[in-house]
């Protein structure tokens, strides 16, 4: 009896560890790669980890050269992350063409309701010929930042996002290349005027041969675009389109080879009379229409 005993008291020890050990939160930097070895075999295992066990502390993934298969979900909010507790997707030797991330599916970064991630040096790409998402943002996922990053979605004009953001807010892309999509950026926000969603910006990013739009913005309010080069939109589209937006800045961009290259309507339309855009130092050149088109 004694021996059976002592028997179930291991058991339930082992079991109580395998539980815990499961489920321990994420803290400090942790290795990607295929082989042996590494933590993790691809971004989209470290994802689900964050996702079912959360975070304690700030986090790294390290990435190692490769290219990995599969969709990165972010669903969901992550438990402990926060702008002390954030979590980064970084390249390990800094190169963003040695690191690609890609899926042939519906979507290939996929965030709902994740807060506090950064993707560094990064390629993300969708190779779908379908309708697709290759960074996709819905319910909140707010405070995320693209730094050194490509995103490459289909150049031959159909439909896709490169960036689809449906009401998040404080999303950042900077010095990065967004190749293709029918839209490079698509904005829309949660409201109007001083409802209208924040923070979104794209600065010193290369923009380039879009189906329709480079960058589509609505409802949008105290975002920045600016220091961007958009080329070559392949139906005679849009360089940038904004709509219904308020205390924007966009300066000293590049817009070239479009049908409009810079398109504001209704800006500043809905909100405080003092909710004032401000639009400077922008070159369009080499446009179907206009150049620079407001009302």
């Amino acid at each position: 009896m004694k021996q059976h005993f002592t028997k179930l008291l291991t058991l339930l020890a082992v079991a109580s560890f395998s539980i815990t050990g499961a489920f321990a939160q994420l803290s400090g930097t942790y290795t990607i790669g295929s082989g042996t070895g590494y933590d993790y075999a691809s971004p989209a295992a470290a994802a689900s980890a964050l996702v079912s066990s959360g975070v304690s502390g700030a986090v790294t993934f390290n990435i190692a050269d490769g290219t990995y298969n599969g969709q990165v979900s972010l669903g969901s909010r992550i438990s402990g992350a926060s702008s002390t507790n954030n979590i980064t997707f970084q390249s390990a030797n800094g190169d963003s063409s040695k690191v690609i991330i890609t899926n042939s599916g519906t979507f290939t970064v996929y965030a709902s309701g994740s807060d506090y991630i950064n993707f560094k040096d990064v390629t993300i790409q969708n190779t779908s010929s379908s309708t697709h998402y290759n960074v996709y943002f819905t319910g909140g996922s707010n405070y995320y930042n693209f730094s050194n990053c490509r995103l490459i979605s289909n150049t031959s004009g159909g439909f896709s996002y490169n960036v689809y953001n449906r009401g998040s807010e404080y999303v950042v892309f900077e010095n990065s290349r967004i190749l293709g999509g029918y839209y490079g950026f698509y904005n829309y926000g949660s409201g109007t005027g001083s409802s209208a969603s924040e923070g979104n910006d794209v600065i010193n990013c290369t923009i380039v041969k879009q189906g329709y739009y480079g960058c589509y913005n609505r409802n949008q309010r105290e975002g920045e675009f600016s220091n961007n080069y958009v080329d070559s939109i392949v139906r005679n589209g849009y360089g940038l389109y904004n709509y219904y937006n308020n205390m924007m800045i966009v300066d000293a961009n590049e817009f070239l080879n479009c049908y409009y290259g810079l398109y504001l309507r209704y800006e500043n339309y809905v909100g405080s009379t003092s909710d004032t855009s401000i639009v400077t130092n922008n070159i369009s050149k080499n446009n179907s229409y206009y150049g620079f088109y407001a009302y």
